[in-house]
This record gives structure tokens, C-alpha cells and sequence, in this order.
């Protein structure tokens, strides 16, 4: 009787079984491996979706949406311009009458206006100087 599994045919050593720590980091760097190509894989896939989609129009503070027209009254004139957050409040107004036109620096959009406006005829009425000599 032969026995087949007591030693190869070609003569070479018979190899030991790996242990339990030789096994685990094949496992460990077969799984790393597969990590990053799925990760190459899914870089690649993102970079290929962006660059096929049409870029968003975003403008920045620099103004670049345009030109957008903002409606104000005959006779109006501009005040003060102030930005602040993402809101530009631009303040025109005549003897009559004063508003604050809110505008967004993004989109150049109104997005709102508030209108100033005296409480009574007093406080619209201008405060003669007192005269001297009485």
C-alpha cells in the first residue's frame, strides 16, 4: 500500500500549514486591498458624475449675477449702500419718504423693502431754529 499524502510526488518538502497570525493578515491585507479599490472605484465614478452635470450658476461677492434692476421712486436717490451677512440694505428716499431696499449679493434678487415713515406730522416737520432777540 502507498500513502499518497505522506509525501508530495516531486520530491519536494511538504509545506506546514500556516497558523492562526498568517492567516489573519492575509485576510487583514486582502480586505485593505479591496477597501481601496472600491474607494479608487467610487473617486473615479464622482469625478465622472461631476463632470457631466452643468455647473451651478453661483456668484460670488464680486458681483457677478449681472445686471438686475431695483425699482425705486422718481425723484428718489440713493442714500447709503451697507453689506452686511448676506444681505446688501441699500437706503433711498426723497424729503417725502425713505425705504431700505433689502438685496441679496448672491443672486442680486430684492428680497424685500421696509419704508420708513414718520410717526406724525411733528416729527416730518423740520424744527425752526430759535430766533434771537426775543
Amino acid at each position: 500500500m502507498s500513502d499518497d499524502t505522506a509525501t508530495p510526488l516531486s520530491g519536494e518538502p511538504a509545506k506546514p500549514p500556516l497558523s492562526n497570525g498568517v492567516k489573519g493578515a492575509i485576510l487583514l491585507l486582502v480586505t485593505m486591498g479591496l477597501i481601496l479599490v472600491a474607494g479608487f472605484i467610487f473617486v473615479l465614478v464622482v469625478v465622472v458624475k461631476r463632470s457631466h452635470q452643468p455647473a451651478e450658476q453661483t456668484a460670488g461677492f464680486a458681483g457677478r449675477f449681472g445686471v438686475t434692476d431695483i425699482h425705486v421712486a422718481p425723484g428718489d436717490t440713493v442714500k447709503s449702500v451697507t453689506m452686511a451677512d448676506d444681505r446688501i440694505a441699500i437706503q433711498v428716499g426723497s424729503d417725502k419718504n425713505q425705504e431700505i431696499i433689502i438685496v441679496s449679493p448672491k443672486t442680486g434678487q430684492e428680497i424685500g423693502r421696509i419704508r420708513l415713515r414718520p410717526l406724525s406730522d411733528l416729527a416730518s416737520r423740520e424744527v425752526a431754529p430759535p430766533q434771537e432777540g426775543n
